[in-house]
């Protein structure tokens, strides 16, 4: 008896589908890029007194400020520190205490950028940083692809949050004319005329090319 045995090669083409819930949590994949820009705050340190939430800010992010803190023969409650990075950490620590399913974050020169896997966190996320600042959102979206099960478009969305350091009584000039700000309300502004203390409320998008923070 003669056995004769062939080999065969066979081409498998495997499919690895991955749940909603599981590709949502994989670091590349965003519905929503928010890009977080801060604008008007100063970069140039000063020494402050910090109060209790001030510091937990720092606390949170910066590891030379816990390093400071440790240090006993330095007041606590003291630090050299920017408006710019103030505001940066606060940013950074409110993000990091509200539900949000963040993917990633990305660090610039002008502000930070996350990446949102669910697009429906950006309901709470403007309600939470309008909160603690004065921000204009800016929202776009470009088609991605299509569900053919749902017969649904799918998109990918940008926001831009504009925050800007502006706060009563801040000193400003508009066109030239200088003025004090009386009142922020969502995106307008009230300000008193510095000469004739005539009152004023513009809409913040029509006069942000022409607004100038002025130093104190």
């Amino acid at each position: 008896m003669v056995i004769v045995k062939d080999s065969f090669q066979v081409e498998l083409e495997m499919e690895q589908k991955m749940s909603p819930i599981s590709k949502k949590m994989h670091d590349d994949y965003y519905e929503c890029r928010v890009q977080f820009r801060l604008y008007m705050y100063s970069k140039k340190d000063i020494s402050r007194k910090l109060n209790v939430e001030e510091q937990k800010y720092l606390l949170y992010e910066n590891k030379v400020a816990q390093t400071i803190f440790s240090n006993k023969n330095i007041k606590y409650n003291e630090i050299l520190i920017s408006n710019y990075d103030l505001a940066y950490f606060k940013l950074k620590y409110i993000l990091r205490n509200v539900k949000l399913l963040i993917n990633k974050i990305e660090d610039n020169e002008d502000g930070f950028d996350i990446y949102l896997a669910n697009i429906n966190d950006i309901h709470k996320l403007k309600r939470v940083i309008n909160e603690h600042f004065f921000c204009m959102f800016t929202h776009s979206k470009k088609i991605m692809g299509r569900n053919k099960l749902k017969s649904k478009d799918l998109f990918r969305h940008s926001l831009l949050a504009a925050i800007y350091d502006l706060r009563t009584k801040d000193k400003v000039q508009i066109k030239g004319i200088k003025y004090t700000i009386k009142s922020i309300q969502k995106q307008y502004i009230t300000v008193i005329n510095n000469e004739n203390k005539e009152k004023h409320t513009f809409h913040f998008h029509i006069i942000k090319d022409y607004l100038f923070k002025l130093e104190e």
